[in-house]
């Protein structure tokens, strides 16, 4: 008898990204673990206080968020873009993105 293994599709992931995770992100990333079985959190810093992530989310680091200068905002946001980008096309593999 043959057991069939179901492969994720992509309604069962869920990738959130937020470069600067604070206590109001990871409600939401917690909220999202009860309901969905791969969730995903591309973050630069996490803040999360009191807070504790679910332990089924998994978390990639992507570049910080720096708020000193003009240049270190754009020069942080441009690194987290692009690897924003070669984790979705990448590493995490083929994902539908919805806006």
């Amino acid at each position: 008898m043959e057991k069939k293994v179901k492969q994720k599709s992509a309604q069962d992931r869920v990738v959130l990204i937020n470069q600067s995770t604070g206590y109001l992100m990871v409600d939401i990333v917690n909220a999202y673990a009860r309901k969905y079985p791969d969730v995903i959190l591309l973050a630069g810093s996490c803040n999360i206080l009191a807070r504790e992530l679910d332990k089924s989310v998994k978390v990639h680091k992507i570049a910080t968020y720096i708020r000193t200068s003009f240049f270190m905002r754009t020069l942080t946001w441009l690194i987290a873009t692009l690897q924003i980008f070669s984790c979705c096309f990448g590493n995490i593999g083929t994902i539908e993105l919805f806006m």
